[in-house]
């Protein structure tokens, strides 16, 4: 710190540029040294009191990793680096190089901003009495943290980096471990004092957004500081009484994803985010006991956003996100009052349906308040008609997300009738709606909501959807099948089955669905006993196949690799049947489902010991299955599904790979399929996307070095 020209109180103006990198990079080591060796002493020595380790130094670390967050350290260029480029496959080259679509250039970091977030958060780690003395340095430290999870003016390299190395992120998740310090109270009582307040003043200024994504990392650590948070955000920036309310500032959708959470881009893409503070606030057992001020707050924000002057009131996606998590976040003592002000608004067909059914999917029923609530029958009746009736699209998404959290959560109760709400459900007209894709989720989330609890209602409803497998119309059988996928896929029930939101499953619920649910999908694919032929109309197969796979597909692989013996003789047939794009069976998720699940069985132990045993009947129609998808989209050689736009390059890459994990089958079955396989690689080399001619020249390299053999 003297070399590097770091003042007594870290004061950095005097430091050299060329001293400033060398300093930082020795200061950050010393200090987590020192993090170490004072938690392997305070556990060597748990009844002695703390020595102070860091002393009149703490000071001076903290000004120096301050100014390096905050990239006042001049010559922290030399601690730029990139990653280094892998060498790419020498095959893949062989046209020359080409112009490539989708490739993301190579970005720099600068390490200095980085070493210093990181030497800050250390600094706030030390246990109690043995880091920063008093209350300054803390302060100190948690405002340079706050002031780079605010930087406005990032630079150019910056900008667009990825969220896991951005230095905001970084700040804020440095906070987000000071608020959850268990080593040092203090620590974490300073934070919820001092950096809290800051950002949430700073939601009225130009870094709103970033200030509302640190405090929904913030919140997520620290049940104080969330509290502090929702309650201060909310009579700052919401409520109908104030005259410029939240949802009129241009930071609205920012505080709807701070508050309930970000949209997941995918189905099951969410787990990696941050939730919102109403979502962490839901989640804290100790909510459900209700009262205090966050529970004050979230009741008015679930009631403002359904009065006539909010975007509620027009049923505006983020109001609905925002109503859903506000609800899940309320006491006990509220639910059954929400669920009466939705059910009346849905009943009588107002103008807040969305809204209301927002407020459904996020109800709370503790167990021993389910007999609280009144009978829904009639609820459960209108929901199915919204949702299967045939209206505007978004009506209906949310009829059936409510429809199957009400189920879900209230079906035990005895409040939704016989069969858990299921027999209402069919009298509205249910199952009778298999041809329509709103029809479909709907029977789809049902049957979710009733399988994650293992609720007896939801064999029935399964052996319903088997029956439908066989109707005259391919749309409904088509239908039936699809369904079956949407209650084994991770959000097919809706956000009301979440854990957000109250929702539960049974372990292993997946497995055991598809066990006891396959073999009467099976069933009528096997061949008769007596006259060798199947059970089932040929143009029923293809429904069963589809029905096969959607289950397939989301359970776990195990599960499914144990039932490889009846599965492995109608692969290759299901593998065609989804791809044929002249029937309604045609599906690139579920095909792309099957791909995967057929590279499983080649290249798992497991799966390959059972398609050995099959090998000679069933490898060469599998082999060719995958040799007409993975080149599917070059120039098309005979036989292969020309022009589809439905086999995406994830299909495609799979269906190579799977090919040259094939070539660990027995050879006298591989062999005679050579020829097939390298034509189709041959042909995949033409594929528009980079990944897929890669996958391509792996797999003619592997079987030209198979038709070497003798």
């Amino acid at each position: 710190l003297d070399a590097a020209g770091v003042g007594p109180a870290g004061e950095t103006t005097r430091v050299r540029p060329g001293a400033g990198p060398l300093g930082l990079v020795l200061a950050t080591p010393a200090a987590c040294g020192a993090l170490d060796g004072t938690l392997a002493g305070a556990d060597a020595s748990a009844d002695a009191s703390p020595a102070a380790v860091l002393g009149d130094v703490g000071a001076r670390l903290v000004g120096l990793f301050a100014a390096a967050a905050a990239k006042r350290i001049e010559g922290t260029s030399a601690l730029r680096v990139k990653e280094e480029k892998k060498p790419e496959p020498a095959a893949a080259n062989e046209k020359g190089t080409e112009e490539e679509e989708g490739e993301e250039e190579e970005e720099s970091q600068d390490n200095g901003g980085i070493l210093g977030i990181a030497g800050l958060r250390t600094l706030l780690s030390f246990p109690a009495g043995t880091g920063l003395p008093g209350e300054d340095g803390a302060r100190a430290a948690l405002n340079a943290l706050v002031d780079a999870s605010l930087e406005t003016d990032a630079s150019a390299a910056d900008a667009d980096l990825d969220p896991r190395t951005d230095l905001r992120v970084r700040a804020g998740e440095a906070l987000a471990a000071a608020a959850s310090s268990k080593s040092d109270p203090a620590v974490a009582a300073a934070t919820v004092k001092t950096a809290v307040p800051r950002l949430c003043a700073a939601c009225d200024g130009d870094a709103a957004s970033l200030a509302l994504a640190a405090l929904a990392r913030v919140s997520a650590a620290s049940a104080d500081a969330r509290r502090v948070a929702v309650t201060t955000l909310w009579s700052r920036l919401g409520g109908a009484r104030r005259p410029d309310p939240v949802w009129t500032k241009p930071l609205w959708k920012d505080f709807v994803d701070a508050m309930a959470g970000p949209v997941p881009r995918t189905a099951s893409s969410g787990s990696g985010s941050v939730p919102g503070m109403l979502q962490s606030a839901a989640l804290d057992p100790a909510t459900a006991a209700g009262g205090g001020e966050e529970d004050a707050a979230a009741r008015d924000i679930a009631s403002a956003m359904r009065s006539e002057t909010v975007p509620g009131a027009g049923n505006d996606a983020d109001a609905c996100r925002l109503i859903r998590a506000a609800t899940a976040a309320l006491g006990d003592a509220h639910q059954v009052g929400v669920l009466a002000d939705a059910a009346g608004e849905i009943m009588s067909g107002g103008p807040c349906f969305r809204a209301a059914c927002a407020a459904v999917a996020g109800l709370r029923v503790s167990p021993g308040k389910s007999t609280d609530f009144p009978n829904c029958e009639d609820l459960v009746r209108r929901l199915v008609s919204r949702a299967v009736g045939g209206g505007d699209e978004d009506d209906a998404r949310s009829a059936t997300e409510a429809l199957s959290s009400l189920i879900h959560k209230l079906g035990a109760s005895g409040a939704l009738g016989p069969r858990s709400g299921l027999t209402a459900a069919a009298d509205a007209g249910l199952t009778g709606s298999l041809h329509a894709a709103a029809g479909v989720a709907a029977v789809g989330a049902t049957l979710r909501a009733l399988a994650a609890r293992a609720d007896p209602a939801a064999a029935e409803l399964a052996a319903d959807l088997v029956t439908a497998l066989s109707s005259p119309s391919r749309e409904v059988a088509a239908g039936a099948a699809r369904a079956f996928g949407v209650a084994m896929s991770p959000g097919g029930g809706g956000p009301g089955l979440t854990r957000e939101c109250h929702g539960s499953e049974k372990k292993l619920f997946r497995q055991r669905f598809f066990t006891q649910t396959v073999p009467a999908v099976m069933a009528a694919l096997k061949p008769s006993s007596r006259s060798g032929q199947a059970t089932t109309n040929p143009d029923h197969r293809p429904a069963h196949l589809s029905a096969l796979v959607h289950l397939a597909r989301h359970a776990p692989i195990s599960a499914v690799l144990q039932s490889g013996d009846s599965i492995l003789p109608v692969l290759a047939e299901a593998i065609n049947a989804l791809a044929d794009q002249s029937t309604p069976f045609a599906d690139k998720d579920a095909l792309a489902g099957s791909i995967t699940m057929t590279a499983a069985f080649l290249s798992d132990p497991r799966g390959r010991d059972t398609l050995a045993l099959h090998a000679e009947e069933h490898a060469g129609a599998i082999i060719g299955a995958l040799c007409r998808i993975g080149s599917s989209a070059a120039r098309k050689p005979p036989g292969s599904l020309a022009g589809s736009p439905t086999l995406s390059l994830v299909v495609r890459e799979t269906a190579l790979d799977a090919l040259v994990a094939a070539t660990s089958l027995p050879f006298s079955v591989v062999y005679p399929q050579r020829r097939a396989v390298e034509r189709a690689s041959v042909a995949a080399l033409d594929d528009p996307k980079r990944v897929v001619r890669f996958a391509a020249a792996r797999c003619r390299e592997a079987w030209l070095l198979l038709g070497k053999q003798t």
